[in-house]
């Protein structure tokens, strides 16, 4: 009967350790993450991205872009891939909001559009074949 209560805590405190060193794992390796992937706040007018130490979110509401001077409501949240605000990549960011390409993903709208397209297409054609085949016959 000890030796049942003794492996399970042995069991136990190997996998402590083990998990300590993971959690510790995990940690560097969300750390990573979070830096190449975090949410970062771009300027809808110039194209600067938010890179201060405090959290956006915590700034006041009179904060102001460094570059062109609009206020805080005009950043947007995106996902940010780099953080760099040289002149060239603030251009080409701006250009990118300005079309419509900031993440360069489809999101439910660009889907709904594309299907609502397809279906109306396929209706189109359809009543356009109805329509050619009955004039073939008369």
């Amino acid at each position: 009967m000890a030796s049942l209560t003794a492996r399970p805590l042995q069991a136990f405190k190997t996998a402590g350790v083990a998990s300590s060193r993971s959690r510790t794992a995990l940690r560097v390796v969300a750390r990573k993450t979070a830096a190449k992937t975090s949410t970062a706040y771009i300027c809808i007018d110039c194209g600067y991205i938010y890179d201060g130490k405090e959290a956006f979110d915590k700034l006041p509401n009179s904060y102001r872009c460094p570059v062109c001077n609009a206020p805080k409501r005009r950043f947007r949240a995106t996902e940010a891939k780099s953080r760099n605000n040289d002149a060239k990549a603030m251009r080409s960011r701006m250009d990118a909001m300005q079309r419509g390409e900031d993440d360069g993903k489809f999101d439910e709208n660009d889907k709904s559009f594309f299907i609502t397209a397809a279906v109306g297409g396929a209706a189109l054609l359809g009543a356009l074949y109805v329509f050619l085949s009955s004039q073939t016959q008369l």
